[in-house]
């Protein structure tokens, strides 16, 4: 996720999770409630 953050930015979405390697929707629904972007 930082590495990914790194050499991409920050996330304008939380949907933008699914790019990373091993997120997947299930995993970002989950975290959903504790995840904020800028």
């Amino acid at each position: 996720l930082i590495i990914y953050r790194r050499e991409h930015g920050f996330f304008e979405t939380i949907d933008a999770l699914i790019h990373v390697k091993y997120i997947g929707t299930a995993t970002i629904e989950n975290l959903r409630p504790f995840i904020t972007t800028s």
